[in-house]
């Protein structure tokens, strides 16, 4: 989660989404650091949006990550932080993100590190590596910049104007 806030703030984004955005906590951290970035989440959960509306007065909707173009909008940073993993359809996700993003807009996801794959959790669909993520990242956006910290991949894609 501090990652994405460093990188967040090192982009400069006046806009920010979180996909999968749970009760709002990462968002909240960017409010309290940057409260002039409009911020906005999404979930499968009504109570997680009930919950961060509530309790850190953060915008969001209940709706399928898979629908983000819905929302009708454009951000400069969209964060699908420990999310991508749970993820059958990873790339449509990531394409209906670029779709969403203004230029030169990043999207910012976390995985495990070659860890908790569908046979060691009920809850993830595959185990990312480095290799697959740098792919997947660049098939969709042409270009990817990885980080590794400790058990972690954080892998960055740029909606470059060419």
């Amino acid at each position: 989660m501090q990652r994405a806030w460093w990188h967040i703030s090192q982009t400069g984004a006046k806009s920010v989404l979180d996909a999968g955005c749970g009760n709002g906590r990462l968002l909240f951290g960017v409010k309290q650091n940057h409260p002039e970035i409009e911020l906005f989440g999404i979930d499968i959960s009504q109570v997680a949006i009930d919950r961060m509306k509530r309790e850190y007065g953060v915008d969001g909707a209940v709706l399928d990550v898979y629908q983000v173009e819905e929302l009708g909008r454009k951000f400069d940073c969209i964060v699908a932080n420990h999310m991508l993993e749970h993820l059958y359809r990873d790339e449509d996700f990531l394409i209906s993100c670029k779709n969403c993003l203004n230029e030169n807009g990043t999207v910012f996801c976390a995985v495990p590190n070659n860890m908790s794959g569908p046979k060691e959790t009920d809850e993830h669909v595959r185990k990312y590596n480095r290799e697959m993520i740098e792919e997947l990242f660049n098939k969709v956006f042409g270009n990817c910049e990885i980080t590794i910290i400790g058990n972690h991949l954080i892998a960055v894609g740029k909606n470059a104007v060419s």
